[in-house]
């Protein structure tokens, strides 16, 4: 799922960590985040960590809520698109979940 915000962050990846794929990514640059729970679970890659630094969804508000899902998502911004997108199958429900997401994250970047 995607939806376009008003600002630009560049590349942003929010990665869910998993045991087979903790590789950095070619062209963007680690960064930690002030709670290290959610790095234990995510990595979080950027292409100008002072933009990556504004991006609203990196708050812990929303981190927590990542944090609870009952699957991995992962999220991917590109200039001013976000992708929201999981691996975890494919159901009404699910789609449902991501939908939600998708909402809270538009609403946050709007702000």
């Amino acid at each position: 799922m995607q939806t376009n915000v008003p600002k630009t962050y560049g590349r942003i990846l929010v990665r869910r960590r998993s045991k087979l794929l903790n590789v950095p990514v070619r062209g963007l640059t680690q960064m930690k985040m002030e709670w290290g729970e959610f790095n234990d679970l995510y990595d979080v890659f950027a292409s100008d960590l002072e933009r990556a630094t504004s991006f609203e969804l990196l708050n812990p508000a929303f981190m927590a809520q990542l944090r609870d899902l009952p699957f991995a998502v992962n999220i991917e911004v590109v200039d001013n698109v976000v992708y929201i997108y999981t691996k975890a199958g494919v159901s009404t429900a699910l789609y449902e979940s991501l939908y939600e997401i998708l909402l809270k994250a538009h609403k946050e970047m709007k702000l």
